[in-house]
């Protein structure tokens, strides 16, 4: 099937994402490894503790850090892509990124919100039949990065994700499948390596947990914004710095 006029084909879109991305790291690793190491090397001490702990042994108090640590790690997880898509979308051509203002403008409530739905539907899906887990893992993978880009609200950041994949469904999914399978299988890797060279020790833990962090984050955050900027681009609705 040919493409639309003025429409990307599939390959064309993989590689102009790629290529963007690849320029993006260029340009702004400093700040993106600058910012993935300030959010996640302290979170990745954190989960590494609380794994160090026998669930059997968990007290009360004990349970409430866990549930801190989780609700913790899932910020930094939804500040870091919002911050990608501030920078990548809504920086000015020439500006300096400044992190104490993308943390500041941040819109903290619906990105936090919009990850625990998403999270939420996936895990349900998956759990109940594995294909509407893969279906929504594709239709909600922009959410985030349009409530940052386009300033809109929880409920209507859903319907406009999925408005963007409708008709670039398969292309969306295996970007964002072959993205999360590669950093699964990254932090798996790093997690062996850790506790063959260092042992089982918190430390081997916090290693493995801190550098899968560092490792996939900047690579699936920027992918995502950036399709969804394509995305955006074909309805002639790209953010003015995109």
């Amino acid at each position: 099937m040919k493409p639309e006029p003025g429409r990307l084909g599939s390959r064309a879109l993989l590689s102009r994402v790629l290529r963007r991305a690849a320029t993006a790291f260029r340009s702004e690793w400093a700040f993106l490894l600058l910012l993935v190491l300030i959010i996640f090397v302290p979170l990745g001490f954190l989960e590494a503790l609380i794994g160090q702990v026998d669930a059997d042994e968990l007290s009360p108090e004990l349970g409430l850090v866990a549930v801190t640590v989780v609700v913790t790690a899932l910020m930094g997880e939804v500040l870091y892509s919002g911050a990608v898509a501030a920078l990548l979308a809504k920086t000015p051509a020439g500006e300096q990124p400044s992190i104490a203002r993308l943390v500041r403008e941040l819109a903290w409530g619906r990105l936090i919100a919009a990850d625990v739905l998403v999270s939420l539907l996936v895990v349900i899906g998956l759990v109940l039949l594995i294909a509407p887990g893969v279906i929504f893992l594709a239709w909600f993978a922009f959410v985030a990065p349009v409530i940052e880009i386009e300033d809109r609200g929880l409920r209507d950041s859903f319907w406009r994700s999925r408005e963007l994949v409708r008709g670039r469904f398969w292309i969306v999914l295996a970007i964002i499948l072959g993205v999360t399978l590669a950093s699964e299988a990254a932090i798996t890797g790093l997690v062996e390596l850790a506790h063959s060279v260092l042992g089982e020790g918190l430390l081997a833990e916090w290693l493995a947990e801190s550098a899968g962090d560092v490792l996939t984050n900047p690579p699936y955050a920027v992918v995502v914004v950036l399709l969804a900027v394509e995305l955006m681009r074909e309805r002639g609705e790209a953010p003015p710095h995109a």
